[in-house]
C-alpha cells in the first residue's frame, strides 16, 4: 500500500461495484466479473478508498512548446482539464512521452509546494520514445488553481518530444 499522501495504482483495488468475481484476466490483466471483461476506459474505480475518474485524451494535453525547460520546478495548471469538485480531487495519474536524441535527459513531476525531489523518467536510448506513468499529489491552492510541479532537463540541441497526458484523477 502507498504511503502518506501517495495513491498508488497497485494498491488495493475494491472491484465490489463491478458485480462478482473479483479477479483479474491472466492475459490482459483486466478486472473480470461474472458478466465478462468491465471497460476501464469510462468507469470510476474505487482504489485504496479512492475514486479513480479515467479520461482518455486524443492527443496530448502539454507538449515542449507548454513548458519552461531550465531544470527548475515550475506550476502546470490542471485547473481545465481537472474539475474542482465530485470527487474532490486529490491525485493526478500523469502519462509523459519523452525523446531525443541524447541520453539520460529527463522529465520530473511532484506535487504543487513540495521541497522532495519528483518523480522522474529518463530518455534511455537516443532518438526512442520512453513513456512513463505518474501519480502526484494534486494540490488546490485557495485561489482553486489545481496543479503539480514539473522540471525538465536541458538537451543541447533542444527535445525531439515531450508529451504529457492527463490520463486521470484520484478523488
Amino acid at each position: 500500500m502507498g504511503t502518506g499522501s501517495n495513491i498508488e495504482l497497485d494498491d488495493f483495488i475494491d472491484l465490489s461495484k463491478f458485480g462478482s468475481g473479483g479477479h483479474f484476466d491472466p492475459t490482459t490483466n483486466v478486472p473480470m466479473v461474472a458478466s465478462g471483461q468491465v471497460d476501464l476506459s469510462s468507469a470510476e474505480l474505487n482504489i485504496a478508498g479512492h475514486v479513480f475518474v479515467p479520461r482518455t485524451p486524443n492527443q496530448a494535453d502539454y507538449d515542449e512548446d507548454d513548458l519552461t525547460i531550465d531544470t527548475a520546478y515550475h506550476e502546470l495548471d490542471l485547473s481545465a482539464i481537472i474539475p474542482g469538485t465530485n470527487p474532490v480531487p486529490q491525485a493526478v495519474l500523469i502519462e509523459a512521452k519523452i525523446r531525443d536524441n541524447e541520453i539520460q535527459k529527463w522529465i520530473e513531476f511532484r506535487a504543487c509546494g513540495s521541497s522532495a525531489q519528483g518523480k522522474r523518467i529518463y530518455t534511455q536510448t537516443a532518438n526512442i520514445t520512453n513513456t512513463g506513468e505518474f501519480e502526484i499529489a494534486l494540490t488546490e491552492r485557495s485561489d482553486g488553481l489545481r496543479c503539480v510541479e514539473y522540471a525538465v532537463d536541458t538537451p543541447a540541441n533542444g527535445w525531439s518530444s515531450i508529451d504529457i497526458k492527463i490520463v486521470g484523477w484520484f478523488g
